[in-house]
C-alpha cells in the first residue's frame, strides 16, 4: 500500500488529515471578542480562564466573549499592554438566577416551626442558577522550537464570519516564512514570526499553530502597504505571553474610563458601515442590516470615494466627516462599484449611532 503524503488524508479518511487534528485541538480555545460587527479573535489561554486578545476593541471594563457553540460569556479586563498591543481578561462566572418558586416546592415552614435537635441535617444544594463556565484551553507550544519553512496555521475569526451563525473560527494553512525583526507600524520592537497562511482584519488575537496543535504565536494587525498594495501577516511569538499573564495576575491594571467609550456618548451620525480601516481606500466589508446605508442601497464590495464634494481617501476620513454630521441629516456619496465605469451616487439619511449587543439565535 503506497504510503499518504504528509498533510494528506487517505482517500475516504478525512479524519486523517494532520491540520483536522490541529484544528479540533486548538479551535475551542479560540474566541470571539467584541460586538458585531466589530469583533477581533482572542485565546483562551489559562485553565483559570485567562484570555488574550488584540486591545484595539478592548473599551470597556467587561467584554462579551463568544464561544463556538454559541455560549456567550462576559469577560473582566485585566491588562491593556501598549507594546504588544495585547490585553487580557478574565472569564468571568455566570451571574446567580434568581430562584423562582415551582410547583414541587415543598411548602414554607410555620414561623413558629423550630427544628428537632434529633432532626437529620438537610443536605447542601447548590444555589440557584450557580453555573459555572466550562472552556478549554490552547495548548502553548515554543516559538523557538519551529524552524523556517516548517508547516504553521492560522485559527482566527476573520471579519465575514457571522456572528450569528455560530460558526467555527476560520483555517488556513502555510508556512512559517520568516523570524526576525520585520518591516511592520507595530510598536512591539522583538523579533516576530511572518507566515503566508492568510489572515484578515479581526483575525487579531487568534493563533498561529504548528503542525502538532501548538499555539507558537498570536495574530496581529494585518500589515498593510498601500505603496506596494500587500500585506504581511505576522504574528508575536507566544513567549510574550508569560509576561503579561504574570502582571495581568499580580499587578492589573486600573479600570477603564468609560464615559467616553459608549455609544450612548456619540452624537454624530451613524451610517452603518464598516470596513478594513488598516487597509487603502474606504471598502465597505460589512453593512450593518436595516442601517441608513443598507437602506440607501450601500452594498458590500463598494468603495466610498466622497461625501458631498469631500474627497475620502480611507476610514479616517470617512470617519472626520461624519462626526461634522447629527441624526437626520442627509449625506450625499459617491462611490466605486466593482464592474460599474461610472460612480454611483447615493442619498443617505444618517441615523443615531446604536449601542452594540451581539445577539444570538435561539
Amino acid at each position: 500500500m503506497a504510503a499518504v503524503p504528509a498533510g494528506r488524508a487517505a482517500e475516504g479518511d478525512a479524519c486523517a488529515d494532520p491540520f483536522h487534528k490541529v484544528f479540533t485541538q486548538v479551535a475551542p480555545g479560540v474566541v470571539r471578542i467584541g460586538s458585531s460587527p466589530g469583533t477581533s479573535s482572542g485565546l483562551v489561554v489559562s485553565a483559570d480562564g485567562l484570555v488574550v486578545t488584540h486591545r484595539r476593541l478592548v473599551k470597556k471594563n467587561l467584554m462579551p466573549v463568544l464561544f463556538s457553540d454559541g455560549r456567550k460569556v462576559e469577560a473582566k479586563v485585566l491588562l491593556r499592554d501598549q507594546n504588544t498591543q495585547l490585553a487580557i481578561l478574565l472569564i468571568q462566572p455566570p451571574a446567580p438566577a434568581e430562584a423562582k418558586p415551582g410547583a414541587d416546592a415543598p411548602p414554607a415552614a410555620p414561623a413558629e416551626a423550630k427544628p428537632s435537635a434529633d432532626a437529620p441535617t438537610p443536605p447542601q444544594t447548590p444555589e440557584p442558577g450557580a453555573a459555572t463556565v466550562a472552556w478549554t484551553a490552547v495548548p502553548l507550544g515554543a516559538s523557538a522550537d519551529l524552524p523556517v519553512g516548517a508547516w504553521a496555521a492560522t485559527i482566527a475569526y476573520p471579519y465575514g464570519t457571522d456572528v450569528k451563525t455560530r460558526t467555527t473560527p476560520s483555517l488556513s494553512a502555510g508556512l512559517l516564512s520568516a523570524r526576525g525583526k520585520l518591516p511592520t507600524k507595530l510598536t512591539y520592537e522583538g523579533d516576530l514570526l511572518l507566515t503566508d497562511a492568510a489572515m484578515n482584519a479581526g483575525s487579531e488575537g487568534g493563533a498561529l499553530v504548528d503542525a502538532a496543535g501548538r499555539v507558537i504565536g498570536i495574530l496581529c494587525e494585518p500589515q498593510y502597504h498601500a505603496e506596494t498594495k500587500t500585506a504581511l501577516n505576522v504574528a508575536l511569538p507566544v513567549e510574550v505571553l508569560a509576561d503579561l499573564l504574570k502582571r495581568a495576575r499580580e499587578n492589573p491594571d486600573p479600570p477603564i474610563q468609560e464615559e467616553e467609550e459608549t455609544a450612548s456618548s456619540r452624537t454624530h451620525g451613524f451610517l452603518g458601515v464598516t470596513g478594513d480601516q488598516r487597509a487603502p481606500g474606504c471598502r465597505v466589508q460589512i453593512v450593518v442590516p436595516d442601517g441608513p446605508a443598507a437602506k440607501a442601497g450601500i452594498l458590500p464590495g463598494d468603495t466610498i470615494t466622497k461625501i458631498g464634494d469631500k474627497p475620502i481617501a480611507n476610514w479616517a476620513d470617512l470617519v472626520e466627516v461624519l462626526k461634522t454630521t447629527k441624526p437626520g441629516d442627509t449625506v450625499h456619496l459617491t462611490v466605486k462599484r466593482p464592474g460599474n465605469d461610472e460612480p454611483v451616487e447615493l442619498d443617505v439619511e444618517l441615523g443615531a449611532y446604536p449601542e452594540p449587543e451581539l445577539e444570538l439565535p435561539q
